[in-house]
């Protein structure tokens, strides 16, 4: 599919999969990948051992592992991208000074544990999953706490003017007609033309942010 591998509507049954915003993350034991930084953005850091931890949980391949050292040169920049992206939009959202209490982190961390809980290997607790994924409870929280914060950010609602986002006519039945092209069983353009703008809309948003920012990649 044409449309970039961007993580930026963000959903409950998304919120596993968008864990490692970076810096938090228990080291993988590889002291050389815990300080060896991958990239910048605005002066914060990503470590390798950050890009590895992503890996695994988004793909399952453990880069730190020599095994799987040929998969390094496609996979790690994919993921890094991603990280940028992450970073980026968790930046602006704080300073756009946008907050998200605990109570609604708490709504959200016990329907994760309920849902995950029912389709666990019979046995297996909802800690040991966290653990096996070098998670804790309080690090879930807070990539919960990252992730509602980039969704009040793409809600757009601190933009006074939004004219840099906007999207024509054009540009969305272009992208339906892409993707129709790809997909015979697609939905109409009626149903899925406000989503396909919102969607074309948070890509303006993210690369304006990428034009702003200050971002070096040493992979």
């Amino acid at each position: 599919m044409m449309r970039r591998n961007l993580v930026i509507v963000v959903t409950f049954l998304t919120l596993l999969l968008l864990a490692a915003c970076g810096g938090n993350n228990e080291s993988d034991g590889n002291s050389n990948n815990e300080v060896e930084v991958v990239a910048t953005i605005n002066g914060e850091n990503i470590y390798r051992s950050d890009l590895h931890e992503e890996a695994l949980r988004d793909y399952g391949i453990d880069l730190s592992d020599d095994q799987n050292a040929e998969l390094a040169p496609q996979l790690e920049p994919m993921v890094l991208s991603d990280m940028i992206d992450r970073h980026l939009l968790v930046q602006e959202a704080e300073r756009q000074n946008i907050t998200i209490d605990s109570e609604e982190v708490d709504v959200y961390f016990e329907q994760m544990k309920e849902q995950a809980s029912s389709q666990l290997p019979e046995g297996m607790t909802f800690e040991e999953a966290l653990e096996m994924d070098n998670l804790t409870e309080e690090m879930l929280r807070e990539d919960i706490r990252s992730s509602l914060k980039i969704e009040r950010l793409l809600e757009f609602n601190h933009l006074e003017d939004d004219a840099f986002i906007a999207v024509s006519e054009e540009e969305v039945q272009d992208y339906y007609d892409q993707w129709a092209a790809e997909d015979e069983d697609l939905d109409d353009y009626e149903v899925l033309q406000a989503p396909i703008e919102n969607y074309l809309r948070q890509v303006n948003f993210l690369e304006s942010l990428h034009d702003n920012a200050d971002i070096e990649t040493f992979i």
